[in-house]
């Protein structure tokens, strides 16, 4: 219930406010019960990137082995119970 949510979240921040109550810390941490994957068709690249996580001279991750003409492809880029408001860059090209 959001109404009871946000009632319940307002009492906490005021009674942590409070001089008159002692509130324990506390640290709400939100996860993503899913996994975001991300697919893609492979074209054929020439150029062979290294193993699957490996890293080249600039600190870069590949993702995956090269592409084989036509093969779909599937990367997880967010595992499930990751947390949320966590920020990747992907590089296409």
């Amino acid at each position: 219930n959001q109404e009871e949510s946000v009632a319940r979240g307002c009492a906490l921040q005021a009674a942590i406010l409070s001089p008159l109550y002692k509130v324990r810390d506390f640290k709400v941490e939100d996860t993503s019960p899913f996994a975001i994957n991300i697919g893609w068709m492979g074209s054929g690249s020439a150029a062979a990137p290294p193993a699957d996580g490996a890293k080249d001279e600039d600190g870069d991750a590949h993702m995956s082995a090269p592409d084989v003409e036509g093969e779909w492809k599937t990367s997880t880029v967010f595992p499930a119970g990751s947390p949320m408001n966590t920020l990747k860059t992907l590089t296409f090209y």
